[in-house]
C-alpha cells in the first residue's frame, strides 16, 4: 500500500507539480512555450 501511494504521488507530481515545484518550474516551461510561440 505504501509503494502504491508513493507511486501515485510521484505520478501526480510529474503531471501536476506541487506549488513548491510550480514556482521555479513555470519560468522554464513558460520560456519554452514563449520561444516556441513566437518562433
Amino acid at each position: 500500500t505504501l509503494n502504491a501511494a508513493v507511486f501515485s504521488r510521484n505520478f501526480t507530481v510529474k503531471c501536476e507539480p506541487p506549488p513548491t515545484s510550480v514556482g521555479p518550474m513555470p519560468p522554464t516551461n513558460r520560456s519554452t512555450h514563449t520561444t516556441n510561440s513566437p518562433s
